[in-house]
């Protein structure tokens, strides 16, 4: 099989197989991403009235059945991707959480120093930004 170095499902290099891929990974990625924001909803609407104990420390983890469903959805992804999609992919993840780590550290020690303190729950969306912008440089990497 020839690698492609598009996923898009409106690109028309990619294969049928590709396209397919990438429209069952879109649907399972929005529909746990519209899991999350719903149970997030859910979770941000009862927390302050929830007493302290097990049903509180459950009502916070709530939403993180949609992003272990977001997860799940991208593992799947991954795995039907041909060998230089997956490396393409893998590489740019591995940098994102490099650069990511660099900055969540120094952020750690900035807070030392009398910064604000950042909330952990910024680190995700941080590494995914950082993993979009890496995937546009492997992209015009491999062109």
């Amino acid at each position: 099989m020839i690698a492609r170095e598009s996923i898009s499902d409106t690109d028309h290099s990619c294969t049928p197989t590709e396209r397919k891929n990438a429209r069952r990974y879109k649907l399972e990625y929005f529909g746990a991403a519209g899991m999350y924001a719903v149970l997030l909803l859910v979770s941000a609407a009862f927390i302050d009235r929830t007493p302290p104990g097990a049903g509180k420390v459950a009502l916070a983890l709530l939403p993180m059945i949609g992003m272990i469903a977001m997860c799940v959805a991208l593992v799947r992804f991954v795995l039907r991707m041909d060998e230089f999609q997956r490396q393409y992919l893998v590489t740019s993840a591995a940098i994102a959480g490099l650069v990511t780590a660099i900055a969540t550290m120094a952020l750690g020690f900035l807070e030392n120093a009398g910064a604000p303190r950042v909330s952990m729950t910024f680190v995700w969306p941080l590494t995914m930004i950082v993993f979009g912008a890496c995937l546009l440089f492997m992209r015009r990497r491999y062109r």
